[in-house]
């Protein structure tokens, strides 16, 4: 049968109450547990439960177990309120051992004022959108290393300037997506499972193919940012819209650069 106890420690001069402590005690760890025992009370194989460990910010700091029971943990998050709570479930005989059981610890999920299908909708455009800008800074930042000719240096300074902004633009559309408590991208292969825009790995490329392409792209990546902006606008979601609007800004300047790059063949500057 499955009971919930909150352990309230006992002293005792057995080992096995040594990680048994009121909050007081924890404070001083040096002090002596006194040597009488209580005839009223067990002692935690004749219970049947695991001597149960200390949980400071989350972090469990070790877990003696030498009797026969499963055990399963809430942390306490604060380290004044030193409670653990277990739940103990007896498999057998206390004083059969048996391999070590890791306790496991109980996450929590994030409240959010999104409905859970509001959830989804936003995620559903921001992943994604995330992933192209991913894929866009790779690409300029690979067009920055390979251009060449006489306006080099310009062309290097123009596009490492429009990389940062892409780079500065994940982080923040992956806390949004934290923010609507859902889960957004982990890997590199995560990203190429969402991306839109197309990888180029051509090895010959000229400059203007590379500046046409770039600005072709930041094109579709507007469109991308205007279809996320409605998405967000349907589901009052403010945070997102005031990003996305300032990044279709930013994106509509990098279209005006890459094209007149393109069309003149020569620029003064960024």
């Amino acid at each position: 049968m499955m009971t919930n106890l909150i352990s309230t420690p006992q002293p005792h001069n057995d080992r096995r109450w040594s990680q048994f402590r009121t909050p007081e005690q924890a404070r001083q760890p040096n002090q002596r547990m006194p040597e009488t025992l209580d005839p009223t009370q067990t002692t935690p194989a004749e219970a049947g439960i695991i001597p149960t460990p200390y949980f400071f910010s989350g972090l469990p700091c070790g877990i003696e177990d030498d009797h026969d029971s499963q055990a399963v943990c809430t942390t306490i998050n604060t380290k004044e309120d030193i409670h653990p709570i277990i739940t103990s479930i007896p498999t057998g005989d206390a004083r059969t051992p048996h391999p070590q059981v890791r306790p496991h610890i109980v996450r929590q999920v994030m409240q959010t004022d999104f409905h859970p299908l509001a959830s989804n909708d936003i995620t559903s455009v921001l992943n994604p959108l995330l992933a192209d800008v991913f894929a866009l800074y790779l690409k300029t930042q690979g067009f920055r290393w390979h251009m060449h000719g006489p306006d080099f240096f310009a062309y290097h300074v123009m596009l490492g300037q429009q990389a940062m902004q892409l780079i500065g633009m994940t982080d923040l559309i992956a806390e949004r997506v934290r923010k609507v408590g859902r889960n957004t991208l982990r890997s590199i292969g995560h990203i190429s499972q969402k991306q839109r825009l197309l990888d180029n790995d051509a090895d010959t490329l000229s400059v203007q193919e590379m500046l046409v392409e770039l600005r072709e792209d930041n094109k579709l990546l507007i469109a991308f940012l205007k279809d996320a902006y409605m998405v967000c606008e349907e589901h009052s979601d403010l945070g997102s819209m005031t990003h996305l609007a300032k990044w279709t800004d930013k994106a509509e300047g990098r279209v005006r650069a890459l094209f007149e790059a393109s069309c003149h063949g020569r620029m003064d500057g960024t």
